[in-house]
């Protein structure tokens, strides 16, 4: 059906019917009408060819405009889809000259329509990379080609990033690559950004002694820090991967803790708790650990992420110096004790002389128990 519906089929199908019904009934007409009309034979014949060509001339000339016509619209919406793609796109011939040029490519680049036309591809390249342009043009096979990602150089000299995609057409009868380049430099420099940022984020992350880990609803490890790693690793024999289920790295004894912790952050709830392992106060091993749910746009908790800070020395220190506070009271509080009684005799013996009636016997002996008491 589709061979039907080209314009050269279309036109030799209406000629080919035209010229039968014509050889069919025009001796017919013509007879009839030279018995009306009185015309010869030879007359007849001429009036036939001539109404044959002028009927099939205004035929064709009707048929070649319409399809001229249907042509010359289908090259303006070709032009057009070009000219305002809003992706980057031109052609060049074998000489590697571009030879037409799309708006979006005059804003990109900076350069006039005429300006542009006036380039070749190796013009809008760091000079660095045109050996490997060429290599990559000799590697080129027709149809649909992903040339992949490409440095170009603009007027100013600003280097961007191209996802160049090429396609070959024959254009004004030459053969010539089609070209549309996706300009990507904002988002590889942000994708450059975030991966500095995630490797110093790392780095940061592991070089702490702080235990860091995240996981899922599911209670599957999703991240966690070298020092986690190596404390499952130390605590559970076990070395830790993404997806592997918290359940596995716990003590016995302490799951039922642990589960009631993770139920808790993974409701919304966060909290901080203290934990100490070990069977004597030497021997103990103290943790802050907090736990954080991790919380979408829609208010969805998705998992949660957990930081456990060892605290034993801190511990130790603290209860050092409740120890000391304690030594000290019960030293002040002894040495009250002593200096009360000295003193009550100090008084006694001061209250004494003040009496008027004292002798100076009497006075010379307070005066040796208050150096005494002293």
């Amino acid at each position: 059906m589709r061979f039907l519906q080209k314009p050269e089929t279309k036109v030799s199908f209406i000629f080919l019917l035209l010229s039968s019904c014509w050889i069919i009934f025009s001796d017919k007409l013509l007879l009839r009408a030279s018995q009306v009309f009185g015309f010869k034979e030879s007359e007849a014949q001429t009036i036939k060819g001539l109404f044959y060509i002028t009927i099939i001339t205004l035929i064709l000339f009707y048929l070649i405009k319409k399809y001229s016509r249907q042509l010359q619209r289908n090259y303006e919406e070709y032009r057009d889809m070009f000219d305002s793609h809003p992706a980057p796109m031109w052609i060049f011939d074998t000489h590697l000259k571009i030879i037409r040029v799309n708006d979006a490519a005059i804003s990109k680049y900076g350069y006039s329509r005429s300006e542009f036309l006036s380039l070749s591809i190796q013009d809008i390249r760091p000079q660095e990379d045109v050996d490997l342009l060429h290599k990559t043009l000799q590697t080129i096979t027709p149809g649909l080609h992903e040339a992949g990602i490409w440095r170009h150089k603009k007027k100013n000299g600003d280097i961007i990033f191209a996802n160049i995609t090429t396609h070959d057409i024959t254009y004004n009868g030459v053969r010539c690559l089609l070209v549309m380049a996706d300009d990507l430099t904002n988002l590889i420099v942000a994708k450059e950004q975030l991966q500095a940022s995630e490797l110093s984020l790392s780095i940061i992350i592991n070089n702490t002694k702080d235990l860091i880990w995240s996981f899922d609803n599911a209670l599957r490890l999703t991240a966690f820090n070298n020092a986690f790693s190596n404390a499952v690793k130390t605590t559970c024999g076990l070395l830790p991967a993404e997806g592997d289920l918290l359940n596995r790295m716990q003590f016995s004894e302490s799951t039922h803790t642990w589960q009631h912790y993770y139920s808790r952050v993974l409701s919304g709830e966060l909290f901080t708790v203290l934990n100490s392992y070990g069977a004597t106060a030497q021997t103990s091993t103290h943790s802050e650990i907090t736990f954080n749910p991790i919380i979408n746009d829609n208010g969805k908790v998705t998992g949660a992420v957990c930081f456990a800070r060892d605290i034993t020395q801190k511990q130790k220190q603290e209860e050092k110096i409740k120890n000391q506070n304690t030594a000290l009271k019960e030293i002040a509080f002894s040495n009250s004790h002593l200096l009360r009684r000295p003193l009550s005799n100090i008084l006694g013996l001061l209250n004494i002389l003040d009496e008027k009636n004292i002798t100076e016997d009497m006075t010379k002996e307070a005066i040796d128990h208050i150096k005494l008491s002293a």
